[in-house]
């Protein structure tokens, strides 16, 4: 259990799951099929999300075959966000963000598509990058053929996925795609692994650094990529003409500093940027909607920015 002064800096609704997961092994001490039954296992705790958003499941097209992902309509979508999820680029899919995916199309008002990337191990660097470049693709210049509202096209994606949301958006501007908007949640941007709030937050607050450091050689950042091959690490990457973007932190998380630094970077580049750390926050507390105020609100700030980017388009 947390040090009780550092206990007392997270948000007492966060406060049962952290304190619960001091006596759990941490990822980096988890078998990967685990891990990913446990995430199955949590995901299951919580509610469905809301029934009436309709689902249809796809498969995207990419030059390495094709990589399943799943429809969620509302009524009258204004646009399409295409989303990848979390998980250390090794866990996570369709099913276990389902409520999370259905809530993110009530509030913005957007298709959604969340794409089913290739994990790790058993596909390591570059599978799930090449996998979100053509995902990008296709939401662009095909998926207006099966009927998905592109009007206005958006990308998100939280930790390893926001990592993907931001390469895929690197990519669209590399290939000159229009892309309206990107949505980075708590992402992992930087590849040298120097931010400060690695050791700042290193242990109790739901992933430890030791946990971040394994995420990344897993997904093989030092043996298949280097920290300046912007596929793996976007904060390399020369930003300028990238998508606006709207970047959401964790306040006790040791990727915030990733957070803060990739805002930077592109605020220097002169790319629009909003960029809200909630307070007493850690990771994964994004997909607690059921739980967490502050994931209740960082929706409807996605909801907001997406139909803000339609507007403008």
């Amino acid at each position: 259990m947390l040090d009780p002064f550092l206990r007392q800096r997270v948000d007492p609704e966060l406060r049962p799951l952290v304190d619960s997961a001091a006596d759990r092994p941490p990822l980096s001490a988890t078998s990967i099929i685990a891990a990913r039954a446990a995430v199955a296992g949590a995901s299951s705790a919580f509610d469905p999300g809301p029934s009436h958003i309709e689902t249809e499941d796809l498969l995207v097209p990419t030059p390495m075959g094709a990589v399943p992902a799943r429809l969620y309509r509302p009524a009258d979508p204004m646009g399409l966000l295409l989303w990848f999820h979390g998980g250390s680029w090794a866990v996570g899919g369709l099913d276990p963000s389902d409520r999370t995916m259905r809530h993110l199309a009530e509030e913005s008002g957007f298709d959604v598509v969340h794409v089913d990337y290739r994990l790790a191990p058993e596909h390591r660097f570059p599978a799930a990058a090449d996998d979100a470049c053509a995902a990008i693709r296709w939401a662009i210049q095909d998926a207006g053929a099966v009927g998905i509202e592109t009007s206005t096209v958006a990308v998100g994606g939280d930790s390893a996925g926001g990592n993907l949301a931001a390469v895929a958006a690197l990519y669209a501007r590399n290939e000159n795609l229009p892309l309206d908007l990107q949505v980075l949640v708590y992402p992992a941007v930087d590849a040298t692994l120097s931010a400060s709030s690695l050791d700042e937050f290193a242990e109790g607050f739901l992933i430890s650094s030791a946990d971040v450091r394994w995420s990344w050689s897993h997904y093989g950042l030092g043996e298949l990529a280097a920290p300046d091959d912007w596929r793996i690490s976007p904060i390399s990457a020369d930003p300028t003409g990238v998508a606006p973007a709207l970047i959401i932190s964790a306040e006790l998380d040791p990727t915030v500093g990733d957070s803060i630094a990739y805002a930077e970077h592109l605020r220097a580049a002169g790319v629009p940027v909003e960029y809200t750390c909630y307070p007493g926050t850690v990771h994964t507390f994004f997909n607690l909607r059921g739980v967490s105020t502050a994931a209740r609100k960082a929706h409807e700030q996605i909801g907001d920015a997406v139909r803000m980017a339609a507007a403008r388009s």
